[in-house]
């Protein structure tokens, strides 16, 4: 997490969520990346987006891309801002609700992620924005961290057994390490 935050496959997941949920706003947004990302490391180890979690008064949320959802200018280069551009749109109404305005582009997206995707939105996307932070407020990553806290990644997987916990987090880090490798090589 936080380590190479993926804006195209970020705006990409955003397209793809605002084609399958209607009126997607940006709190919805938020609770259902988080429960998306959860479901992608517990499945399979590692995060889609790289973007950071941190606790706020309305449960966990990807911090770079709410940012990037409230002012796109400030935290998007040229090269991403003409890719959200051409495929979502973000309302500035109190809502900031989020519309499709292109196909998404599904190959930007492993199977995994999309399954991911997918899965949360069956299981939650016609839930409230309310109700997914009442469940977002259930979960170990917001008891556990203090309020504008960075969420650690141990609370993500804190309700599995301890050899899976174990065998995941050793995982999630080996993965890290490699993705700093190349982002070395590729720089």
């Amino acid at each position: 997490m936080g380590i190479l935050m993926n804006f195209k496959k970020t705006i990409t997941i955003l397209n793809y969520l605002a084609t399958k949920v209607p009126q997607l706003s940006k709190l919805k947004t938020m609770k259902l990346l988080y429960f998306i990302e959860k479901e992608h490391l517990i499945k399979y180890g590692r995060f889609i987006t790289g973007d950071t979690y941190v606790r706020l008064p309305r449960g966990p949320v990807p911090s770079l891309t709410l940012d990037i959802i409230n002012n796109p200018s400030q935290y998007l280069d040229a090269k991403s801002m003409s890719y959200l551009n051409r495929n979502i749109e973000i309302a500035n109404n109190s809502h900031k609700t989020i519309k499709s305005i292109s196909a998404p582009h599904i190959d930007e997206l492993s199977e995994s992620e999309i399954s991911a995707i997918n899965t949360i939105v069956n299981e939650l996307g016609t839930k409230t924005a309310n109700e997914l932070v009442d469940l977002s407020h259930l979960e170990k990553t917001w008891i556990n961290t203090q309020p504008l806290q960075k969420i650690e990644l141990i609370d993500f997987v804190s309700d599995l057994p301890e050899a899976q916990k174990t065998e995941l987090i050793a995982f999630v880090h080996k993965n890290r390490e490699t993705e700093k490798e190349l982002h070395a090589i590729l720089a």
